[in-house]
């Protein structure tokens, strides 16, 4: 059974850790250069709450998973928290590899607004360029 205890789980925006180019190429032809996706977000930030970087440091990524979106585990049962345990030490492993493995990388936590279609179009359109992957959607 899921138990939410950090995000509101009626909310209006969507959570996902991913991790996203931020170092983007430029245009050859009129020199654009591309977007920083992580910067958009924390541009729209101040008009809308809910859109938002949550954190991109991945030892805080992987806490703020397991503090807010934790299965409901016995903590007297080794196993379980054996799991757990291992659980982390993998999301923190795909973590550290997208950030230091990956140049021009970037990971992040983070929340979209349902309602800023502006933004959610740009996600899309990040990830059918292969210049954003999710690595955890929490919805």
């Amino acid at each position: 059974m899921k138990i939410r205890n950090g995000f509101v789980s009626n909310s209006s925006s969507s959570s996902f850790i991913i991790a996203v180019k931020t170092e983007g190429g430029v245009c050859s032809c009129c020199g654009r250069k591309d977007f920083n996706f992580l910067d958009r977000i924390r541009q729209v930030e101040f008009q809308n709450d809910d859109s938002r970087v949550v954190t991109c440091k991945p030892d805080d990524i992987v806490k703020e998973y397991f503090d807010g979106y934790t299965d409901y585990l016995d903590e007297t049962d080794p196993r379980a928290m054996s799991q757990r345990k291992q659980d982390e030490a993998n999301l923190l492993a795909q973590l550290l590899h997208w950030s230091s493995a990956e140049p021009g990388w970037e990971v992040a936590l983070i929340r979209l607004c349902y309602h800023d279609d502006a933004l959610q179009n740009e996600f899309e359109v990040l990830k059918r360029a292969r210049k954003l992957v999710v690595i955890k959607d929490l919805n």
